[in-house]
């Protein structure tokens, strides 16, 4: 408060404190109302058609760069039909942060057994939609931590701002798709993606059926 600022002003190793202090709050609270202007303004998307093989490469090599200590895997299947129409930037966003989380759950989890982890980011076509699974073997969640994990604000991390789930889920909607999230205490998380896909030539999976019919 101003008033202990004000008692405790000359006093050198509370200055020093300050100082170290302030900035620190500064930065956190400059994050917190980017993250907060991100997910309250109206979003303004590029829609195309996107490769999501090439966006997933991408995600797995910075993620393979990043994780120390840690066996990052990729698997990806059926490569000619996942494409989807929407926003690239959003997309590679929202797995870049689900692969981030995992890092940090993967870290966090080694300082506590010093056993070596894994993270894997997968994807597939089914049904018509294309599946992105990103999953680890880090700290995992509690049935309440799981329930909440996606409402704004609601955080586990020091640092955190408690906007990165929700806005993940606020991309992944806007693209007509759905999020969903599994996960028990100090064993995994696995996050999955669902995404309508597209056929290479433009239409959606399902529409080019109707039209064929």
């Amino acid at each position: 408060s101003a008033s202990m600022i004000e008692k405790k002003g000359n006093n050198e190793k509370f200055r020093e404190a300050f100082a170290a202090y302030v900035p620190q709050e500064i930065d956190r609270i400059t994050r917190l109302i980017d993250s907060l202007l991100d997910y309250a303004r109206p979003s303004v998307s590029i829609i195309e058609k996107v490769n999501l093989t090439e966006v997933i490469e991408s995600v797995y090599a910075l993620a393979k760069v990043t994780a120390k200590n840690t066996n990052v895997i990729m698997e990806i299947r059926d490569k000619e039909k996942l494409y989807f129409l929407g926003d690239k930037d959003k997309i590679k966003q929202a797995l870049l942060n689900l692969m981030i989380n995992s890092i940090e759950a993967t870290k966090n989890r080694m300082a506590e057994d010093k056993l070596s982890h894994k993270i894997k980011i997968e994807a597939f076509a089914e049904n018509k939609n294309i599946h992105i699974k990103v999953s680890d073997d880090g700290v995992g969640m509690t049935p309440e931590e799981l329930e909440r994990c996606t409402m704004p604000f609601y955080t586990t991390k020091p640092a955190g701002t408690g906007i990165g789930l929700a806005l993940i889920k606020q991309y992944i909607e806007e693209a007509e798709g759905t999020l969903s999230i599994d996960s028990v205490k100090r064993k995994y998380t696995c996050v999955e993606i669902q995404l309508p896909s597209i056929d290479i030539q433009g239409g959606k999976a399902d529409e080019k059926e109707n039209l064929n019919n």
